[in-house]
């Protein structure tokens, strides 16, 4: 458990208790990720995960998953113009990865198209829209200022690129064929589900429509369900 901020202004602990406080959090979370991936390895090996549902398992959270999760997380957010400008020096880092993961990829380790591309993902994307958000709040549970940043810093630096980027991306590098036109990629991701929810949760958010009341509260109860 982490230690609370007036407690410690008053002394009652020291910055050793601090550091041994959030080390202890990063160890727990680190214990539950582990944990995930154990609980996963034990399903595929009895079958319950397998290559014949790979397709379907995708298809679902691709399809239905992803979209509700960006669509409630963009439609309650409020973002100040500090967390934007946060956000816009994330951009300029992702940014970065993406080059300098195209560069090591293509020419250092000569991957092949649909590994770089998959390389070039997980280098800008992986891991900070995967355990990111979650670390933080584990970390500072109890400071609702810094829980609200990482809320917005994520999903308008890691939420949008991702499923516009991201996903054009992949029909780049994972299309069978060697190129794709640049039309058929374009009409491709607009039609694609995790992105129109993406348009709609952002259009949701800046009309200022109601997250509260008759019918408003079915439709985002039911994306938090999901």
């Amino acid at each position: 458990m982490l230690i609370h901020v007036d407690e410690y202004r008053n002394h009652r602990y020291t910055p050793f208790h601090l550091s041994l406080s959030m080390a202890s959090s990063v160890a727990a979370f680190v214990g539950m990720f582990l944990l995930m991936v154990a609980i996963t390895l034990v399903l595929r090996r009895y079958g319950v995960f397998s290559k014949d549902s790979a397709a379907s398992l995708s298809a679902v959270l691709m399809r239905v998953i992803m979209p509700t999760v960006i669509f409630h997380s963009f439609a309650r957010a409020n973002p100040e113009i500090y967390q934007l400008m946060a956000t816009g020096i994330v951009y300029m880092a992702e940014l970065l990865s993406a080059v300098a993961a195209f560069i090591a990829g293509r020419w250092l380790l000569r991957l092949e198209r649909t590994a770089l591309g998959v390389f070039i993902i997980a280098c800008t994307f992986g891991s900070t829209s995967l355990i990111g958000n979650s670390l933080v709040q584990i970390l500072f549970k109890d400071d609702p200022t810094i829980l609200s940043m990482s809320m917005i810093v994520g999903q308008f630096a890691f939420g949008i690129p991702t499923n516009t980027i991201g996903v054009i991306l992949a029909m780049r590098f994972g299309a069978l064929e060697r190129r794709v036109p640049m039309k058929t990629l374009l009409l491709n991701f607009t039609r694609h589900p995790s992105v129109l929810a993406l348009f709609a949760g952002i259009m949701w958010s800046l009309l200022g429509l109601p997250a509260r009341g008759y019918g408003f509260d079915i439709i985002l109860g039911t994306c938090t369900f999901i």
